[in-house]
């Protein structure tokens, strides 16, 4: 395979702050430019794997869909309509490779939310009343749209499942394995379908004769991590839902469980 030296880029990924000089790549004969962000099969990288520039993208190209279907689709009034609709052209922005980036911040989040929020008012034909978290889920739960926060947690699990199950190329990471009773963590809440990790995102330091726990940027990176992040997600299931091995059954306990646990709780 002959690669095109106009079209590739050096991005290099570091987490340390300060600049070095660039060592000077060439190929064949021609000096590759040196970049801090560049797009690769859809996503956005950067030299510090921070998504924040990538879900901006999405977001704004979904707001564009959102609003191309309000501007041309105003004479569909078939809610059923007005679903699929959203869904091919709004929510599936945020189906491609969303394992990668959905360890973004709770603020990013929260926006790819009120997007859906606007989305559903859309569906609904209410784009003028305000939806407080609680009338936010009965109404999703009436178009059978998951919040999209819960969307992103199913996807990572369904992928994590395929692992564990051995129904992917993918293989579980060498630091992971299930529980055999020999853990860091406390045994009363661990069985033998969970997952237990051989690395952790905390390190201790001594501090004075007194041990505390200190962070790093490569440390944070770590724990939102997509296999660490899903690790915990994996553990947090009933067993009964772990236990199931068919794709199509577990989809949809953990849809169930997702439901549940994105129940707004009574004020």
């Amino acid at each position: 395979m002959k690669f095109h030296p106009a079209k590739c880029k050096v991005l290099s990924v570091s987490l340390k702050r300060f600049d070095r000089d660039p060592f000077s790549y060439k190929l064949s004969g021609v000096s590759l430019q040196h970049v801090n962000s560049e797009k690769d099969l859809g996503v956005h990288m950067t030299n510090n794997l921070c998504w924040s520039k990538h879900c901006s993208y999405l977001l704004s190209k979904a707001s564009r869909n959102l609003g191309l279907l309000r501007r041309t689709c105003n004479f569909v009034k078939n809610t059923r309509q007005r679903r699929s609709l959203y869904i091919a052209m709004v929510r599936s922005q945020f189906e491609h490779c969303s394992s990668l980036w959905s360890s973004c911040s709770s603020t990013v989040l929260d926006k790819f939310e009120s997007l859906q929020k606007r989305g559903i008012k859309w569906i609904l034909d209410k784009e003028f009343l305000s939806y407080h978290s609680d009338t936010y889920y009965a109404k999703c739960k009436l178009l059978d749209i998951l919040p999209l926060k819960s969307r992103f947690v199913l996807k990572d699990l369904k992928t994590f499942h395929s692992i564990v199950n051995h129904t992917s190329a993918i293989p579980l990471p060498a630091y992971m394995h299930f529980h055999k009773g020999n853990s860091r963590l406390r045994s009363s809440h661990l069985d033998h379908l969970s997952i237990i990790s051989d690395l952790s995102p905390r390190i201790t330091v001594n501090y004075g004769g007194a041990h505390k726990e200190a962070t790093s940027s490569s440390l944070t990176q770590f724990a939102n991590s997509y296999f660490f992040r899903s690790m915990n997600l994996w553990n947090m299931l009933p067993l009964s839902t772990r236990e199931i091995s068919f794709p199509k059954l577990f989809e949809a306990a953990v849809t169930k469980f997702l439901w549940d646990k994105a129940k707004p709780l009574p004020e």
